[in-house]
């Protein structure tokens, strides 16, 4: 029934098909490279590029197979009565919900499409004969059907399998009478994907709480009057030839650029106009592949999709990995791209940086006698196999406090205006270029000194000062010391104080009271028990100022001159410990 129409124009209403306006989502192929190091994840398909002619072909296409399913008769067939019932009423107190089923058959060269051919618009026309309510806002829903079906056996209890949504909550016709809507986007994948066509279904809104009554509309089947007032598929379509296959390419990564473990891969084309200087028929999908050995070998990474970009996992693959990227597309006339082959088909290439910098903190640590603390670290990542660092986040705390973020580019800071007595903690963690994020470091702390310190630092014999002989006046032990004061100053004099076990009193040590030394003799009494020994000190320096005694800076040691002795003085090392 090919013939050459005018501008067709009709009447266009608010029908109970709109779904058939949104955009056919096209079913993807994911795939990876032969060690699985490369996964594409789905992408949102776009409209293909379609070439219009204004000398297009039409031809009307009826319904294959039309009928309705009813959850109140589950075993009934209506595949050959004359109309088709969509919606719900009520038999009695049961909910009788009817579910319409149509079967276009679009596929090339049949029912008067030929197999070269490009649609470029399509309709759906079907007849409205009754509506037992008003309501202009009843809602349903859309489903491709995933199964096959007849319409000689098709029943509630037996229907088909539905799949992926064509559209949800549109709004269903509520006066009779012929409805058309544009279907352009349904009738292409039908047309391009005949094993893919097994109809679709609708569903209404089928709550029984709605009122009593229900919303039933009823259509003219393909029974009715031999068929006059059946659905049908106007297409519309092009047979011009093209002749040129179109042309694809990678828009990003391009030149060498590091990416990251998981980075957008992106691309566009075109259909050129054909020999005889027609338009091109438009890109109908486009295959992308990549190369892990610069084009030895080369994988398809998505394949007959619409969309023009995806995202690559490639957690897996070695640091600084080079992948070639190539993208060839098919028109909708058939006309395809070369695949790739060898190094020299490389569209686009990257390396791929999927470790996160590892940064180690070098400075502060211990104890400072300054208000500037200054912070340092290292990258220890290999910089020439990686993208290098964007920033650096250091994090620092006053006396346990809420951490504070600082950004840096360089591997160093300053903290000004420290207190004196507080103790200041650091981590710090880097972030390359292309967005991984290393852990953070080990916390270095320091603490700041702004009077003079003194530090207990060991005795001789160390830890246990252990005599077999009776005790006697004279014997002793020798105990150290140091301290450290403000830049600009030096220290002048220590004072060392001690405790004898068991007796928590300070003593002042008269031959350790105002000297310039760090070690003296402790001397003991015959008549001094046997125990742990503590000492602590406090230094002055030359500005004056005189510190204090530091508990964390004391020292300890065993004296053991009375049977029994201690074979073993584990004993005392946990109270030295402390």
């Amino acid at each position: 029934m090919n013939k050459k129409l005018k501008q067709y124009s009709l009447a266009r209403y608010s029908l109970w098909l709109a779904l058939l306006l949104l955009t056919v989502m096209v079913m993807s192929v994911a795939a990876q490279d032969d060690t699985g190091n490369i996964i594409w994840s789905d992408p949102v398909d776009a409209e293909p590029e379609v070439g219009q002619s204004t000398d297009d072909s039409i031809v009307d296409i009826i319904v294959g197979r039309d009928t309705y399913i009813d959850s109140a008769s589950p075993s009934s067939i209506y595949g050959y009565t004359s109309e088709i019932q969509f919606g719900y009423n009520w038999v009695g107190n049961v909910l009788s919900a009817k579910r319409p089923l149509l079967y276009f058959d679009i596929r090339p060269g049949v029912n008067g499409i030929p197999s070269n051919a490009v649609i470029t618009r399509a309709e759906l026309h079907v007849y409205l004969k009754s509506v037992t309510d008003a309501n202009p806002n009843r809602k349903y829903n859309a489903q491709y059907l995933s199964t096959p079906w007849t319409e000689g056996s098709t029943s509630w209890n037996n229907a088909p399998s539905y799949g992926a949504d064509i559209a949800r909550e549109l709004t269903a016709a509520n006066y009779p009478g012929w409805k058309i809507h544009e279907v352009t986007t349904l009738a292409r994948t039908w047309y391009n994907n005949p094993n893919g066509n097994h109809g679709f279904i609708f569903i209404g809104d089928e709550r029984p709480e709605l009122p009593y009554g229900g919303h039933l509309r009823t259509y003219h089947s393909k029974e009715y009057a031999s068929g006059a007032y059946a659905p049908k598929l106007r297409v519309w379509y092009t047979t011009n030839v093209d002749d040129k296959a179109p042309i694809a390419y990678i828009t990003t990564p391009k030149d060498g650029i590091w990416v990251g473990p998981s980075f957008t891969v992106s691309w566009d084309g075109y259909d050129p106009n054909n020999s005889n200087g027609s338009i091109g028929s438009g890109i109908k999908w486009y295959d992308v592949f990549y190369s892990l050995n610069q084009g030895t070998n080369w994988t398809a990474g998505r394949a007959q999709v619409t969309s023009k970009s995806t995202t690559a996992d490639a957690w897996s693959v070695p640091l600084g990995q080079r992948i070639d990227l190539y993208v060839r597309a098919q028109d909708n006339a058939g006309n395809e791209g070369p695949p790739p082959s060898g190094s020299g088909s490389s569209q686009g290439w990257a390396k791929i940086d999927n470790q996160a910098p590892v940064v180690v903190m070098t400075k502060p640590d211990g104890q400072t006698t300054s208000t500037t603390i200054d912070v340092a670290w290292n990258n220890t990542n290999n910089e020439a196999a990686q993208s290098g660092i964007r920033e650096y986040q250091l994090q620092w705390r006053k006396d346990d406090g809420v951490w504070n973020t600082v950004n840096r580019t360089t591997p160093s800071w300053s903290l000004s205006g420290a207190t004196g007595g507080s103790t200041y903690d650091f981590q710090v963690r880097g972030v390359d270029n292309v967005g991984n994020i290393g852990e953070w470091s080990a916390i270095k702390s320091t603490t700041v000194w702004l009077e003079p310190v003194a530090v207990i630092t060991g005795f001789n014999p160390a830890n246990i000062y252990q005599k077999i002989d009776p005790p006697a006046d004279g014997d002793k032990f020798q105990v150290q010391w140091a301290g450290f004061t403000p830049a600009g100053t030096s220290i002048v004099s220590f004072d060392v104080q001690f405790q004898r076990p068991g007796n928590p009193t300070w003593l002042a040590w008269g031959a350790a009271t105002g000297t310039s030394a760090t070690f003296a003799d402790f001397v003991l009494t015959a008549s001094d028990p046997d125990g742990i020994y503590t000492f602590q000190a406090r230094a002055k320096n030359s500005a004056g100022v005189q510190g204090t005694y530091h508990e964390e800076y004391q020292g300890k040691i065993i004296v053991d001159r009375n049977a029994p002795y201690v074979g073993d003085h584990m004993i005392y090392m946990s109270f030295i410990a402390k």
